[in-house]
């Protein structure tokens, strides 16, 4: 949003609360007098600092759950199963993180490698070169934040040479 500073001010006290705590940042540029991108460099900086931050939160959190209550999961087999189960609250994923796995076409589940038949339904697996997409795509569908991590090495020992990480939800009032 382009404005001055009274007018976004009022704006954004007129914003419902869900959509006022989505804003992460503001920038300032001379709207007469700088182009395209020039506003996307600016944007740019500010998206990247959102992200430097919730990686360090979504770390931070992550370290505090596997150490502590054991709400968190490390590694590909312990997150797939989350993932499976709907427990996920925050996918974590090195940059370029890959890993071959299986998946069920029935029910969409997903497995490390090696899995012939679905534990759920019995239907047989289909192998897949990278599982990545779909961890992705079934944590966005239950929700899950999905968070590219770029900046920061604690990752890494956490998940073998590249990691998936969940920090995972309460079920039935008992940690996951």
């Amino acid at each position: 949003m382009g404005a001055p500073e009274a007018v976004y001010a009022d704006f954004r006290e007129r914003l419902h609360p869900y959509l006022a705590e989505r804003l992460t940042g503001r920038i300032d540029v001379d709207v007469e007098n700088t182009g395209v991108d020039d506003v996307q460099r600016a944007a740019g900086d500010a998206i990247a600092a959102y992200e430097r931050k919730l990686e360090e939160e979504m770390l931070d959190r992550l370290v505090a759950a596997t150490s502590s209550n054991g709400r968190g999961t490390t590694g590909l087999d312990a997150t797939l199963e989350a993932l499976n189960e709907q427990r996920v609250e925050a996918l974590l994923l090195e940059e370029n993180f890959d890993a071959a796995g299986v998946c069920c076409p029935q029910c969409g589940s997903l497995y490390p490698p090696g899995v012939t038949a679905c534990p759920a339904d019995g239907t047989a697996t289909v192998e897949r070169d990278d599982i990545t997409d779909l961890a992705v795509r079934r944590a966005l569908r239950q929700s899950a934040r999905v968070v590219l991590v770029r900046d920061d090495e604690r990752l890494e020992p956490l998940g073998s040479i590249a990691g998936a990480v969940a920090v995972l939800r309460l079920q039935s009032g008992v940690a996951g």
